[in-house]
C-alpha cells in the first residue's frame, strides 16, 4: 500500500518561529522566512483528498504553525475534508489568539512543546518571558478539550533542565496533570545535523545518538513526505531539514502531481539510497532522527495503517 500512496502527509506551513528556544536550530535557519499561500494549500488538500486523504500533520520543521494570519483558513479548508484528519505540533504561545474551542473543532491529535511549568525554566530553555500565557493557553486547552464529546487526544511533551523528581512536584505541572493529559518527557535533544552544539546551550542536556544504518530505509521518510512554504516537496520531515538540503528534495507540488511525486524516480532513487551497498545521502547520514523502516510495524502504527487501507479502500 505505502508503494502506491503516501500513509501521512505533512504540510510545512511555515517556517517562523515567534520563540528563540536553546535546543532548536531555528537559529540557524539560511532559507528565506516563509508563510505557505492559501492557493498551494488548496492544492494539496484537494489532491491529497482525492487519493483518499489521511493523517495531515501541520507542523513546521521549525517554527510555530500558528503565526501565519492563514492558520485558521488552511485549518477550515482541511476540515471540509472528511477524509483528512490533521495534527499539530505546537509551542502554544497562540491558542488564545484563535481560541481553544474553535482550534480543537480542527485539530485531531496535540502535541504541546513545552517546559517543566516553571517560569524560570521556561525563560532559560524557551528564551521568552511568556510563561504565564503558555501556562494559560494549555489549560484552556485541556478545559475545552474536557467538555468536548469528541475529546481529542492531547500530549504534553517536557523539556526539562532540573531532575524530574522536582519537575513533577512543580505547583504549575501539578494543574496541568488534574486533566490527565498524556505526558513525554524529552531527555534527549537532536543537534540539528550538527548545527546545535552543547555551546549553544544554557542548561546541560544529552544529545541523541547516530543510529547506524543496517541497509533499511528510514521509517520517516516511507510513511509519508514533506511539502515546504513554496511547494518544495522533501522525502521526510526530519529537523535536518530544516535548510531544505537538496538531496532530501524529491520534487516540487507546484509543478507535478502528488501521487507523481510519491511514486516518481527521485524518491525511488532517495529510497534506495539507504541500501547497504549505496552511499547513505549527507543529510542522512548527520541525522539522529533516523528510525529503520520496521518501526513501522509498531502495533499503534499498524492500528492506524488498518484503518485507514480499509478506508481507502472504500473510497
Amino acid at each position: 500500500m505505502l508503494s502506491k500512496r503516501p500513509f501521512m502527509l505533512h504540510v510545512n506551513n511555515t517556517n517562523i518561529c515567534n520563540s528563540n528556544c536553546s535546543f532548536c536550530g531555528y537559529k540557524y535557519q539560511t532559507v528565506p522566512e516563509m508563510t505557505m499561500s492559501m492557493e498551494l494549500f488548496k492544492k494539496i488538500i484537494d489532491e491529497y483528498d482525492t487519493i483518499g486523504g489521511g493523517r495531515l500533520s501541520i507542523t513546521p520543521v521549525v517554527g510555530e504553525p500558528m503565526v501565519p494570519e492563514n492558520i485558521l483558513d488552511h485549518l477550515e479548508y482541511a476540515s471540509t475534508k472528511p477524509s483528512i484528519t490533521m495534527e499539530m505540533i505546537t509551542n502554544a504561545t497562540l491558542i488564545d489568539k484563535y481560541g481553544a474551542d474553535k482550534l480543537l473543532g480542527y485539530i485531531n491529535w496535540w502535541q504541546i512543546s513545552a517546559s517543566g511549568f516553571d517560569e524560570d525554566m521556561y525563560k532559560r530553555m524557551f528564551r521568552t518571558s511568556g510563561y504565564q500565557r503558555v501556562k494559560r493557553n494549555v489549560i484552556d486547552l485541556l478545559e475545552a478539550n474536557s467538555k468536548r464529546d469528541d475529546p481529542r487526544e492531547i500530549t504534553v511533551s517536557l523539556r526539562f533542565d532540573r531532575p524530574i523528581e522536582e519537575v513533577l512536584n512543580y505547583p504549575d505541572f501539578k494543574e496541568i496533570l488534574k486533566y490527565r493529559p498524556k505526558i513525554n518527557f524529552l531527555n534527549e535533544y537532536s543537534d540539528f545535523g550538527g548545527l546545535v552544539t552543547k555551546e549553544d546551550l544554557d542548561v546541560p542536556v544529552r544529545f541523541k545518538s547516530l543510529r547506524k544504518k543496517y541497509g533499511f530505509r528510514c521509517f520517516m521518510a516511507a510513511r509519508g513526505m514533506c511539502i515546504c512554504p513554496d511547494g518544495k516537496v522533501l522525502a521526510c520531515n526530519c529537523i535536518e531539514a530544516l535548510n531544505y538540503p537538496e538531496d532530501l528534495v524529491i520534487g516540487d507540488i507546484t509543478k507535478e502531481g502528488l501521487l507523481d511525486i510519491w511514486k516518481g524516480e527521485r524518491r525511488r532513487d532517495f529510497l534506495r539510497s539507504f541500501n547497504v551497498f549505496e552511499k547513505t545521502r549527507e543529510t542522512c547520514g548527520k541525522c539522529k532522527s533516523y528510525r529503520p523502516e520496521y518501526f513501522l510495524f509498531r502495533r499503534e502504527v499498524i492500528s492506524e495503517m488498518k484503518d485507514n487501507i480499509e478506508r481507502w479502500g472504500r473510497s
